[in-house]
């Protein structure tokens, strides 16, 4: 069933272009047919419209003004204040219900054992180059001890 365009009367078509301003666009969709309809026929309307038509080009010519930052801060002190969690209350609230908790209890024991298996591996990789690197410096100031000892003998030996 088709819905048949409503007749509006003058009275309104001034007050949408007071409410809404001379764009048919910002008009209601209800009413958009009718009043350009109304509009085609007055003359005396369509010079409404163009006053309104200067009007929403003046309003439109205006950028809207920033907010004083008094406003703002008291806009921002009035906002709630989120609640801050200790650590130990963040994990209870995360475990939070115990229905579907197997996998976070599961996550809350792995990573922490993860961490460490990784930690020591590469702790343990750096040991054991730093033991090597060590010995070679070992046998290169025994090295250095006996070239030394060498020369200081040999200088010994010179007349």
């Amino acid at each position: 069933m088709k819905r048949e365009s409503r007749i509006i009367e003058p009275t309104r078509l001034i007050q949408l272009l007071a409410s809404y301003g001379a764009n048919p666009k910002r008009w209601p969709k209800e009413e958009r047919k009718a009043a350009q309809q109304l509009l085609k026929t007055s003359t005396p309307l369509q010079n409404q419209q163009q006053q309104a038509l200067k009007l929403d080009r003046l309003l439109d010519a205006v950028s809207a003004p920033k907010p004083a930052l008094e406003l703002r801060a008291r806009i921002l002190a009035r906002l709630p204040v989120p609640p801050t969690l200790e650590a130990g209350e963040w994990i209870a609230q995360w475990l939070g219900n115990w229905q579907f908790s197997n996998w976070r209890m599961a996550t809350l024991f792995l990573v922490p054992l993860c961490l460490g298996i990784v930690l020591g591996l590469s702790v343990a990789g750096y040991s054991q180059y730093n033991l090597e690197i060590q010995d070679e410096l070992a046998d290169l100031s025994v090295q250095d001890e006996v070239t030394l000892l060498a020369f200081i003998i040999n200088l010994e030996s010179l007349p």
